[in-house]
């Protein structure tokens, strides 16, 4: 396979109604594309990965709506 200098990570899977019933497939998806993508990185390559505030916010309400001005939180969401 080829390998690569920078892959940009944006596209995990998100459909809130799937994590509710299938939290833990949803993470699997998710990790292995994750994991996979670092497989494919060149030896001195870079990866940006991006996430959803859903996962970063301290809203209440999910999935988060969109023009909501809430805090984010970077170190856990728990």
């Amino acid at each position: 396979l080829n390998k690569f200098d920078i892959i940009f990570f944006v596209a995990g899977y998100g459909q809130p109604s799937s994590f509710e019933n299938f939290r833990l497939e949803s993470i699997k998806i998710n990790t292995i594309g994750l994991e996979k993508c670092i497989g494919l990185l060149s030896s001195d390559g870079r990866l940006l990965y991006a996430s959803s505030s859903e996962i970063y916010t301290w809203e209440t309400q999910t999935p988060t709506p969109e023009l909501s001005m809430t805090k984010i939180n970077t170190i856990t969401h728990f």
